[in-house]
């Protein structure tokens, strides 16, 4: 039988699309290449990773936006780490940035998702250090007070909820669950 007049509806749990202007469109971690810094290609936020770790990375939507800047950081250069898929399986070749020797033996890892990004640190050895500090400026927004459990920094503009930090965990070598102090 020919099939190609049908179409194929595909149910998930996650989101796949965001609205604009009354319009759903397909979200797109993908990064762009600019001048100074990286972005994501169709979400609604904008997600901006720099080019060099000691400029600030930036979650934005309309005109709150939260940045994010690691602490004593050296001035690592980013190069693509094409690590991850889509929701249909399929490779992204561009929506992770590798950061090597941001601090001792330490990589970081800024990668760009259909909900938001993630943030590795990589610690390579000992020689590494114990505590890693990022200093977050935000505007626009107002800080939550008492986050939800699964929250450690939540953000609104007005009354609205808008951004989120979820609770950090690490993972050891093992890949067992490391308890950190926030």
């Amino acid at each position: 039988p020919d099939f190609s007049d049908r179409q194929i509806a595909r149910f998930t749990t996650r989101v796949i699309h965001y609205e604009e202007n009354g319009i759903l469109k397909d979200i797109d971690p993908e990064l762009i290449e600019e001048t100074t810094k990286f972005r994501n290609k169709a979400n609604l936020f904008q997600l901006e990773f720099p080019k060099t770790i000691t400029s600030p990375k930036t979650l934005s939507r309309g005109t709150a936006s939260l940045q994010w800047i690691p602490v004593g950081a050296n001035p690592a250069t980013s190069t693509a780490k094409g690590r991850g898929e889509n929701f249909y399986g399929e490779p992204f070749t561009d929506n992770v940035r590798l950061y090597e020797n941001v601090w001792a033996s330490t990589d970081v890892e800024y990668i760009s998702s259909w909900h938001g990004d993630k943030v590795n640190i990589i610690v390579k050895n000992s020689l590494a250090p114990t505590t890693f500090s990022y200093r977050y400026i935000s505007t626009g927004l107002t800080r939550i007070k008492n986050p939800t459990a699964q929250k450690h920094l939540e953000f609104k503009n007005g009354v609205t909820p808008i951004f989120s930090v979820p609770k950090l965990i690490a993972h050891d070598a093992d890949n067992k669950i490391v308890p950190l102090t926030v």
